[in-house]
């Protein structure tokens, strides 16, 4: 069944930050491709690249309500709860995003200030996870003083940490509460994006792919101490006009198989969204 999810930098990427952005995942992608892991190493098109805000999938195989009831997946999955998700509250909310910046590199081995799933920036600058073949890279929200952030009624709340990378999980928990859209993750800051995957490992005996694991960790490993230097790291805007709501087949947004809705279109018709997953 087609699914939703809200996602940055999807599709065309010809602004110069974008481009700039689009040379660091090539210069990642032919790394990986030269090395141990190059034979199996499928990496994404361009056009697939992105990052996900919030995702907006719901739970399948539920009895049919009439009107539908859109229940989020995540929150499902996650504590086996059901609420329903607001899309209309969604789009508000995206479309008020107050601008920032992901950070990709620069991080050293001894900066903990960045932790992401109890590691530092640098471990998880670049990863494999080897469950699904996954390669992805890993930015965060740069710290900056922005007026725009204290004065934003995107969250109405007080107490709030507006300093460096917290400044996105707050974002999905804001979701989370006037929406219902639930992040994969809680208290995760992590903007990831997937530049390809490793093939056939499903197939391997266990002492084959625990030699090609261990082989391709200090791949990884090798490439994450390129992409500390402080030369190699880049920035990339994260703003309302970055994001589309993405009606999908394939989770990795195969362009093939997928539909971007930019959010900034006035004419952008939820009841028409919803009803695109059941065509």
């Amino acid at each position: 069944m087609p699914q939703l999810t809200l996602v940055a930098h999807y599709g065309p990427k010809n602004r110069l930050q974008q481009v700039a952005f689009m040379s660091y995942v090539h210069a990642c992608q032919q790394t990986v491709s030269r090395s141990v892991l190059g034979k199996r190493f499928a990496p994404y098109q361009d056009a697939q690249i992105h990052g996900t805000l919030i995702g907006l999938e719901e739970v399948t195989g539920l009895p049919d309500t009439d009107p539908p009831t859109h229940y989020n997946a995540n929150l499902w999955h996650g504590r086996g709860e059901l609420r329903a998700m607001d899309l209309e509250c969604a789009l508000r909310l995206a479309r008020s995003l107050p601008p920032m910046t992901i950070r990709f590199g620069g991080f050293q081995p001894q900066d903990r200030g960045i932790q992401s799933r109890g590691h530092s920036a640098y471990a998880r600058s670049f990863g494999i996870d080897w469950r699904t073949g996954k390669v992805v890279i890993i930015g965060w929200v740069a710290s900056q003083k922005s007026d725009f952030w204290q004065k934003s009624d995107f969250f109405g709340r007080q107490g709030d940490d507006f300093h460096g990378y917290t400044k996105l999980w707050t974002i999905r928990r804001t979701f989370a509460e006037r929406c219902g859209m639930h992040h994969k993750y809680e208290d995760d800051s992590d903007f990831f994006v997937t530049i390809g995957e490793l093939t056939g490992l499903a197939g391997l005996d266990e002492p084959i792919l625990t030699e090609l694991r261990d082989a391709g960790e200090e791949a990884a490993e090798a490439l994450r101490k390129q992409l500390a230097d402080p030369r190699r790291a880049i920035d990339l805007p994260l703003r309302a006009e970055d994001l589309s709501v993405v009606r999908y087949m394939d989770e990795s947004l195969d362009p093939a198989g997928s539909r971007a809705f930019p959010i900034t279109d006035p004419d952008l018709d939820v009841a028409a969204l919803w009803r695109s997953l059941y065509v």
